[in-house]
């Protein structure tokens, strides 16, 4: 949220108590919860922080998922692309002492997963059409034999097209990965 120092401030509250909480082998839920105080203390509210947690078991493709904010996630398994339906949580640091819970879905080897932000979802054209999840599909459709880094640049290629400009109102975040499995050979 917000630009300039202000917003990278945010962003290193935020990447720093998601990372003690990490490695203090909390789960999940509970770096939200860590992060969430951490924010909430250092801006009181009046800034925070979207964010999509994941955590992989690489030896299942079970993933814990938290949506705190708004980004929509999408798995795109063969010819098929589906919304992942995660409940929206309130974002990082909104107010004091938020609980979090964690969803959990499944990834098998093939699948392509990727978020996007609201600046991505939500945006609207000049005329006030929206972006939305009809033209996220077709940029991925139009994308499926691409590297995911690629995904990325044809699903803001897309919407800066949609848009009629690189102006965007809102930040847009394309985060696109490939689960392949574990390698057989790893133990």
């Amino acid at each position: 949220m917000g630009r300039g120092i202000d917003a990278s401030l945010l962003t290193s509250v935020t990447v720093g108590a998601l990372r003690n909480g990490r490695r203090a082998g909390v789960g999940l839920a509970d770096q939200a919860r860590l992060a969430d105080q951490a924010v909430y203390a250092q801006f009181g509210g009046k800034v925070y922080a979207s964010t999509l947690l994941l955590r992989f078991d690489l030896a299942t493709g079970t993933v814990h998922a938290v949506d705190a904010g708004s980004p929509r996630l999408y798995r795109r398994r063969g010819d098929t692309v589906q919304q992942i339906e995660l409940e929206a949580q309130l974002p990082l640091g909104m107010f004091e002492e938020t609980a979090y819970e964690e969803q959990i879905f499944t990834v098998r080897p093939g699948d392509r997963l990727v978020a996007v932000s609201t600046g991505v979802h939500g945006a609207r054209s000049p005329e006030g059409a929206l972006f939305g999840e009809e033209a996220l599909r077709r940029a991925l459709d139009a994308a499926t034999t691409q590297a995911p880094q690629e995904v990325a640049r044809s699903v803001v290629a897309s919407l800066v097209e949609h848009f009629g400009s690189t102006d965007l109102t809102a930040d847009a975040a394309v985060v696109c990965l490939d689960w392949n499995g574990r390698d057989p050979a790893t133990p």
